[in-house]
């Protein structure tokens, strides 16, 4: 698993240039974003949302507080739809929840979680 160092090594630049890339800031030059999002993506990066989370101490994740049976949970179809309508709503806004969003679907298809 490629790390944020490894990325500004092969990009010839700093981590903290990286970093800028990452967090979309205006100061970098589009040759240099061009440059780091390049070698991203020959590594196959994917940042690391707990890094993130401790550096910024700032986790962006929800926690939900539902029925202690798991079975009411997943054969109440409202319970179903308000896990899918909190992915949705986490997915777009950068937030994480504590279950696998695939697990959502599962439920939501009548298979065993």
């Amino acid at each position: 698993m490629a790390t944020l160092k490894d990325v500004a090594k092969l990009a010839q630049v700093s981590p903290a240039t990286v970093s800028r890339v990452l967090n979309k800031n205006s100061v970098i030059t589009a040759k240099t974003r061009h440059r780091v999002e390049k070698a991203m993506k020959q590594l196959n990066y994917v940042p690391n949302t707990n890094a993130r989370n401790l550096a910024t101490s700032n986790a962006r994740t929800i926690g939900v507080i539902l029925p202690a049976s798991q079975q009411m949970v997943y054969s109440n179809p409202f319970f179903v739809e308000l896990l899918r309508g909190i992915n949705h709503v986490t997915s777009d806004n950068d937030l994480l929840t504590p279950w696998p969003p695939g697990k959502v679907s599962l439920i939501w298809c009548g298979l065993s979680p």
